[in-house]
């Protein structure tokens, strides 16, 4: 069996790797709180479980917390997404317009178009790749969910 440190090295580099860290907080902080005392001393954690309680008890507050609020910080984001694009200057209807009307979520950009990119880029609407064609000009991905909404409602854009 290995050691314990290496388990938990392990542990943490699996809680960072992951998309969704607050999840496996939950989950860990979780089984330590409901797991059977038996369990917790087969794996060596009961001292450290007692010690550290009501760390374990915030913990898995807190995560909880994050997790509830999630669908709601997701849904705000995308509502502001929304509101942006029924805002959209020509400059920036006719960019995102290219995606739709290629329906491709990468486009090469040509430096002409680059100036009405930027603040999509910072809204995070488009997104950088940091690749080039061969005359330098910029390859720009679109967001999938914003790409869905406009392939959905095309006249944000003006494609019929």
């Amino acid at each position: 069996m290995a050691d314990h440190s290496e388990i938990i090295a392990e542990f943490i580099k699996w809680v960072k790797d992951s998309n969704r860290p607050a999840s496996v907080l939950l989950i860990v902080s979780g089984a330590m709180l409901l797991l059977p005392t038996s369990w917790l001393a087969w794996l060596g954690m009961t001292t450290w479980v007692q010690n550290y309680k009501p760390w374990v008890v915030l913990l898995f507050s807190c995560s909880l917390v994050w997790l509830a609020t999630y669908p709601f910080v997701v849904w705000q984001g995308r509502y502001k997404i929304r509101q942006r694009l029924d805002n959209l200057g020509k400059d920036e209807r006719y960019l995102l317009s290219l995606f739709v009307r290629s329906d491709s979520a990468v486009h090469c950009v040509s430096h002409r178009d680059s100036p009405s990119a930027t603040p999509l880029i910072r809204e995070k609407i488009l997104f950088d790749t940091g690749n080039c064609d061969g005359g330098r000009n910029p390859y720009i991905a679109i967001d999938s969910w914003v790409f869905q909404y406009l392939k959905k409602h095309k006249k944000v854009v003006g494609v019929d």
